[in-house]
């Protein structure tokens, strides 16, 4: 569990970015006691109880209006991965259940992995558990406006993915396409001449068979599902931070037993400090377009 204050006087180099440490860091409370750190946080969680406003919307800007002291769960990354982690783990508790934080650096994402991605979706894997995973999310957003309402719109377009193979990797893809129908992917195996029918500019000389993906593939506007996700997260009571994570701090936990550890010597992560900007509310808005 992370526990942090913000110490507004201390800065970072010579910038006006500010030092976002743990009670850990002071000389007066290092090593503090475990029995006292979990009275001390569970009185913090009774206070905010105790503060809970009578609707969800004013307890969210409640929680927003101070950098958390601690979290149940820290997320580093807000783009779509880190959003949705945070919003299926509110989903599945209360929104003054376990407190949610995601550390985000850079709140424009204009280097972000999912704004800079082409947005495809497919089940032509050889692992099951991708296979799988794609199929949810081909269901994820199939059933997007019903879970998060009409507005929630990334401009889906359904259109296979054909992938092709030669002689050498004809039955691999054979193979897989057993597996992803089993699963309850929708493709087709497809000859050289099928192909040629199929495809009649496409020059198929050196190739054995290909896989058609029938229902579940296409693509989608990657900008807008990020703003779907970091905005239901938020509805459901995430935190997000415009921060970057700097240090991880450990402490001893002795009586903790891990596999391939030697008993005793095990530490784990107590504190996260982080370089902050400010505590930001997702703004944005349900949107089509980029």
């Amino acid at each position: 569990m992370f526990k942090a204050t913000a110490a507004r006087t201390c800065r970072i180099v010579s910038n006006s970015r500010k030092l976002h440490k743990t009670c850990q860091l002071f000389n007066e409370n290092r090593g503090e006691n475990p029995i006292l750190r979990t009275l001390r946080i569970l009185g913090e969680d009774i206070r905010l109880r105790r503060q809970r406003p009578v609707n969800e919307e004013d307890y969210r800007i409640m929680i927003n209006r101070e950098f958390p002291r601690h979290a149940d769960v820290v997320i580093i990354g807000g783009g779509a991965m880190g959003s949705s982690i945070a919003y299926w783990l509110k989903e599945k508790t209360s929104i003054d259940g376990i407190r949610v934080v995601v550390i985000e650096e850079d709140t424009t994402y204009k280097k972000c992995s999912t704004a800079l991605s082409a947005g495809g979706i497919r089940q032509q894997f050889s692992l099951r558990e991708n296979i799988q995973m794609s199929l949810f999310g081909a269901e994820f957003l199939r059933t997007l406006k019903k879970r998060f309402g009409p507005e929630a719109e990334v401009s889906f377009h359904p259109n296979g993915y054909l992938l092709l193979a030669s002689e050498d990797g004809a039955q691999q893809l054979i193979d897989n396409s057993k597996l992803q129908t089993e699963l309850g992917a929708v493709n087709r195996v497809m000859t050289r001449d099928q192909l040629k029918a199929r495809f009649p500019w496409m020059n198929v000389d050196d190739v054995e068979v290909g896989c058609l993906g029938l229902e579940k593939e296409g693509w989608f506007d990657p900008w807008s599902l990020l703003n779907v996700l970091k905005t239901g997260a938020h509805q459901k009571g995430a935190q997000y931070i415009n921060a970057k994570a700097v240090d991880f701090l450990f402490e001893a936990k002795e009586d903790i037993i891990v596999e391939g550890v030697e008993q005793g010597t095990y530490e784990g992560i107590n504190t996260l400090v982080v370089s902050y900007y400010n505590i930001t509310t997702p703004k944005s808005v349900f949107s089509g377009h980029v």
